[in-house]
């Protein structure tokens, strides 16, 4: 009956995780092919659904596993998040498509660092208490804080750090600092491979990938980079912003030991989700998949004779 009960935990687990990973790239997709206005509305689709997946993973495994996974399962849903974000830049059709992307994100990060420096303000504040026996104080609190659940959801951490006012409140805090410095990290490590993917498939002329066979030109692939320059050094200004508003909030953090102490004890894990979710995401792309998320289908019409694969989606004499 135990396992019984942890498998279908479990179960919940991978069928989120599923969901996730298949509706991110169809998103993305359909960003592809999509007007200046879709564009525009699908932008706040893609931070919802990764919230959903956030959410979803705090309520298969937290109350029953604990919180060990949860920065693993966070890495998992921002890289995923972070490369569909990286590549739907390469195909974006207005600059201020662009800025409202960035900008997302920016106030996202900007959001989580106000709600720590309020959470850690009010933490601060004296409040009253009655008097009660010291060996039933000592117990209460030694229960409350061995059962204490944290989530993997930066805005759920927040508001339970402005709730609690006991000693577990600076451990949540780190945990809170843990994820959102894990996030920033893989939002300037991800620009960064996908300038290098994108570099290595337009100089391959990879006529299979669907999205870099849509550029006719060098200039496609030049204003392709210079989104990808700019998000990266946006992200690189943000992630030094977090390092230095943390250190003020709490100067007892070391962004660069919680950093380190996430890489090490997750380090391969992290490598081969990363390799497997850019795996997931040019499969997508790619022609011999058997995906067409432009949804034309063009070769059903091609009936005549010397019909010709020109790249990607498209054929000559159809």
């Amino acid at each position: 009956m135990k396992l019984r009960n942890e498998v279908e935990f479990l179960a919940g687990l991978g069928n989120a995780s599923i969901v996730f990973t298949l509706l991110y790239p169809i998103l993305g997709g359909l960003f592809f092919q999509a007007n200046l206005i879709l564009q525009a509305c699908l932008i706040p689709v893609f931070f919802a659904t990764r919230s959903w997946y956030e959410y979803t993973v705090d309520a298969a495994i937290t109350n029953k596993f604990g919180s060990d996974k949860l920065p693993f399962l966070s890495f998992f849903g921002v890289m995923m998040h972070e490369i569909c974000l990286s590549v739907m830049i390469t195909s974006i059709k207005h600059p201020l498509v662009f800025v409202t992307l960035v900008l997302a994100d920016v106030f996202e990060n900007a959001f989580c660092l106000w709600s720590l420096s309020r959470s850690k303000a009010s933490s601060s504040t004296v409040v009253p208490i009655e008097e009660h026996d010291a060996s039933t104080y000592t117990n209460s609190t030694h229960e409350k804080k061995s059962l204490t659940k944290r989530s993997s959801s930066v805005f759920a951490l927040a508001k339970d750090l402005r709730d609690v006012k006991d000693e577990s409140s600076e451990g949540t805090a780190l945990f809170i600092a843990a994820i959102l410095l894990q996030r920033e990290m893989c939002e300037t490590i991800v620009p960064m491979q996908a300038l290098f993917v994108m570099s290595i498939l337009y100089a391959s002329d990879v006529k299979s990938n669907s999205m870099v066979s849509q550029w006719t030109s060098r200039d496609d692939y030049i204003q392709a980079v210079t989104y990808l320059g700019i998000d990266l050094g946006v992200e690189l200004v943000v992630f030094v912003g977090t390092v230095l508003v943390l250190r003020r909030i709490y100067p007892k953090f070391s962004a660069f030991r919680i950093l380190m102490g996430l890489v090490r004890s997750g380090s391969e894990l992290m490598l081969s989700n990363t390799i497997c979710a850019w795996i997931v995401i040019l499969l997508y792309q790619s022609t011999l998949s058997g995906f067409d998320l432009t949804l034309k289908f063009e070769w059903l019409n091609c009936d005549g004779e010397n019909v010709t694969w020109v790249g990607g989606f498209d054929w000559d004499k159809c």
